[in-house]
């Protein structure tokens, strides 16, 4: 069963677990307003746009909403915690996947995936995935093998190792290990699952991206930090 709280996890209950759902992360009203952004910036030409989904990154660019979400104080709070301090943002973008879309192949999430060996014994990086539908069994929903961020190898899905779906609601926070395994699940309904991505690394992991130029989204320091544009 995966682990959900009203609050951010524990370090120690974090590193055992590699999973977590904060619940209630976000309220109605800035779900609604993220929603409508999102359907706007999904429905756009610019939008990467693939048979399975539609992706839109750098969501800092995009408006003050944006923006904020990436300078709650809760999050730097939870990076913190996990991950250290000045914890850099890897990613910020929306993933829609579409209705009847296929499953997902099952990955671990950068820098895992980019070592030729693996670091083992640290977490280096979070994997958040912020629902602005949701996530259900039938919407393809999260799915991620419980224990497998300690073994650094594709689990084998066996009946002792079966997946557990993140079943999560509008505005809940899913924090996975980057080192867990996980995968998109099917989306059998009618209509598409959407959601923002959110990934941190330990501040000395480099970034995928380089660091933006200046714009609305480095009005402070920390802010720059966690972008990469400033060291702390």
């Amino acid at each position: 069963m995966i682990e959900t709280a009203t609050a951010a996890p524990s370090a120690a209950h974090f590193h055992r677990n590699g999973h977590h759902v904060w619940r209630g992360f976000l309220g109605a009203s800035q779900v609604t307003e993220l929603r409508t952004l999102a359907d706007e910036l999904l429905a756009a030409e610019s939008a990467l746009h693939t048979p399975e989904s539609v992706r839109v990154f750098q969501l800092f660019r995009h408006g003050a909403a944006f923006v904020d979400l990436m300078n709650d104080p809760r999050l730097t709070e939870l990076t913190d915690t996990l991950l250290g301090p000045h914890a850099l943002m890897n990613d910020l973008s929306l993933n829609r996947v579409n209705p009847g879309a296929k499953p997902d192949r099952w990955h671990i999430d950068y820098p895992y995936n980019d070592m030729t060996q693996v670091v083992e014994g640290s977490l280096l990086a979070l994997q958040c995935v912020l629902p602005l539908t949701p996530f259900t069994a039938e919407s393809g929903a999260t799915e991620f093998m419980p224990g497998s961020h300690q073994r650094y190898k594709q689990p084998p899905l066996t009946p002792g190792g079966a997946p557990v779906t993140a079943v999560a609601d509008p505005g809940d926070l899913i924090v996975l290990a980057a080192s867990t395994w996980h995968r998109a699940g099917v989306n059998r309904t009618a209509g598409p699952r959407t959601a923002v991505l959110l990934s941190f690394t330990e501040a000395w992991v480099r970034p995928m991206a380089d660091a933006p130029e200046p714009g609305p989204w480095s009005g402070t320091r920390a802010a720059r930090v966690r972008l990469g544009m400033e060291r702390p």
